[in-house]
């Protein structure tokens, strides 16, 4: 893989998890591209296609039922290296893809075209491309076509980039969250009140999803979404970290007040129920819990503390609720949540780079 990654991959990977839009369910605004480029380019399939560190994860598929395939079999792990569209008009007799196994099995992908989807950045993201099962070529005029396409899904990109909110959930999105948590950070160091973080992550997603379908995890994710929303206080912020990820900022909350909501909304996700066509869908949530010593402790590093109890919960099976250790003096006790006077939301700016919450902490056995 290391000679079909750009110079620059580790910026580009960290521009593309910042869009937060990897695992996330389909979306029209991006299948109606795909679904014009197969048209008016008259090819079978067509993707949006987005190449992470190590697989191609497609948003959009027009024609192919794959979601996903490893990023050194990819053709487009190769178009990301071009500046300009890459044509590979017979993949067979083509060196570079002749033992490919997308070649030699299912989709039978012989001709392919890619455009880069590059963004104001420079980072080629991914590609949107299109396959076909017969040798072809692409005239200059139609190799325009797909460039001027894939500009267009860069804007679409760009556009969630710029949104306040999850346009599935409500949620803040992670820009947002992070302005406002930033504001609160220095307003709690300030008059100092106890500040608390919460992560929450639905359990074996990846598994839920291929089960189950995004039409179905896409109405575990609002009902979920929900639940956090409805048992908030109008001072906290929840924030929309990625596909399974939430993240809650509760102002003037002390430990034992986030412990108690993190295991209300445990216990409410254990006991939601999702209709689906043959059967009712269960889920559940693990959290991971951490209060920062008044004014005494940045809050990126109270959220890689809540985000390494995220870890021991999910270590211990999911479905629980880890608080984070102390560090320093106690925290003094904060008035109950209910009874808070709404005070104004603010908060925090480039306080936490993107990552995979849950994942085991940096440096541990």
């Amino acid at each position: 893989m290391d000679k079909l990654a750009p110079d620059n991959d580790a910026r580009r990977l960290a521009e593309l998890q910042d869009l937060e839009i990897l695992d996330t369910t389909p979306d029209e605004a991006f299948d109606r591209l795909t679904r014009l480029a197969a048209r008016v380019l008259e090819m079978p399939i067509a993707l949006v296609s987005l190449v992470d560190e190590r697989r191609l994860w497609f948003k959009s598929c027009c024609g192919l039922d794959v979601r996903e395939t490893p990023r050194q079999s990819g053709f487009c792990a190769h178009a990301i290296m071009n500046d300009g569209v890459m044509v590979v008009p017979d993949a067979r007799v083509d060196a570079r893809f002749a033992e490919n196994p997308l070649v030699n099995s299912a989709p039978h992908a012989r001709f392919y075209a890619g455009a880069p989807l590059t963004t104001r950045q420079g980072h080629a993201l991914g590609t949107l491309c299109v396959i076909d099962r017969e040798p072809r070529e692409l005239d200059a005029r139609d190799r325009a076509v797909l460039a001027d396409m894939a500009a267009m899904v860069v804007d679409e990109l760009e556009l969630r980039r710029l949104a306040a909110t999850d346009a599935m959930t409500g949620a803040v999105n992670r820009h947002h969250f992070l302005e406002l948590a930033h504001r609160e950070e220095r307003r709690a160091q300030r008059y100092a009140y106890p500040m608390s973080v919460g992560i929450l992550q639905l359990d074996d997603f990846t598994p839920f999803v291929e089960s189950h379908g995004p039409a179905i995890t896409g109405q575990v994710v609002k009902a979920f979404a929900a639940l956090c929303q409805a048992a908030m206080r109008e001072t906290d912020i929840i924030s929309r970290f990625g596909g399974r990820d939430f993240v809650i900022l509760m102002p003037h909350t002390d430990e034992a007040g986030a412990t108690r909501l993190g295991e209300r909304l445990r216990a409410g996700t254990e006991a939601l129920t999702i209709a689906a066509s043959l059967t009712d869908v269960r889920v559940t949530a693990s959290v991971g819990v951490a209060t920062g010593p008044v004014g005494r402790e940045e809050l990126d590093v109270t959220l890689q503390r809540a985000d390494n109890a995220l870890y021991k919960s999910r270590c211990a099976g999911g479905n629980v609720v880890t608080v984070a250790p102390q560090i320093g003096a106690p925290v003094p006790p904060a008035e109950p949540r209910s009874e808070v006077d709404a005070i104004a939301q603010a908060s925090i700016a480039q306080v936490l780079a993107p990552r995979d919450f849950g994942a085991k902490p940096t440096g541990s056995a």
